[in-house]
């Protein structure tokens, strides 16, 4: 955070702080709730930070401000994905601690993951959605959708890329480049590096990683090197790996 403390997100299921007042667990439980610290070691209690029964996206910061896509994650194929935007995170009964700049309600498929960043005051997020397959009885993935935005956010516009895509975790370079740890579905399913190009709504494989693709992963760029942690399984058992990655410098 601009503060410098590190901030968790994650989708859990939290009854009640206190154990000893510890209900049964019902599907409206679930709630994304985050928590701050200075070192990594100690934490804070948790803290609800959406509605129930909402995804989050992953936390994007852009001059001091947490950004969050939020949609619904109830079945059915019509859901309402919300843009929201916060300078602090402040403790309320019910975890509506964002300010909303946008919402659009979206029919025919189902968002199923939306990674955001920033190129100055314009952000682009690449969701991947699913569309109901009466034959086979299941959803199956559709186009994926780029959208773009100016700042204050609140007029978002989506085209369809040149892929389908399965999930993915989007980072800016120094140099500007966007890329992308992207869960690719054609030919075959894989995870690779990729490389978007706004301009022309194009993602470019760089790199396949040996990694499951039904998992998401964690991204980040240091000293010309983007790190990944994923989940993989050896011998029948399930690790954690981490995985340094030397990107050669941008041609343009």
């Amino acid at each position: 955070t601009p503060e410098g403390q590190l901030l968790l997100t994650a989708y859990g299921v939290m009854p009640s702080l206190d154990r000893a007042a510890a209900a049964p667990v019902t599907s409206e439980d679930y709630a994304w709730i985050g928590w701050s610290s200075e070192e990594g070691a100690t934490w804070s209690k948790p803290m609800r930070i959406g509605a129930k029964d909402t995804d989050f996206s992953r936390t994007a910061w852009n001059q001091n401000v947490a950004f969050n896509f939020v949609h619904g994650n109830s079945c059915g194929n019509a859901q309402t994905v919300r843009f929201l935007a916060t300078q602090q995170f402040v403790h309320t009964e019910d975890g509506r601690n964002y300010d909303l700049r946008y919402e659009e309600t979206f029919s025919g498929f189902f968002p199923e993951n939306l990674s955001l960043v920033f190129n100055g005051d314009q952000a682009h997020c690449l969701m991947s959605r699913t569309k109901p397959d009466p034959e086979a009885k299941m959803n199956t993935w559709h186009t994926s959708l780029l959208g773009t935005a100016k700042a204050p956010y609140t007029d978002w516009r989506w085209k369809e890329i040149n892929t389908t895509i399965s999930h993915s975790n989007l980072l800016r370079l120094p140099d500007q480049r966007i890329i992308g740890v992207v869960g690719l579905t054609a030919p075959k399913s894989r995870v690779s590096i990729c490389e978007l190009d706004v301009a022309t709504r194009k993602l470019k494989e760089v790199l396949e990683l040996p990694m499951m693709p039904q998992f998401r992963v964690g991204f980040a760029h240091h000293d010309g090197h983007v790190w990944i942690s994923y989940q993989a399984t050896h011998n029948n058992k399930m690790c954690v790996h981490l995985a340094k990655v030397k990107l050669t410098q941008s041609p343009r």
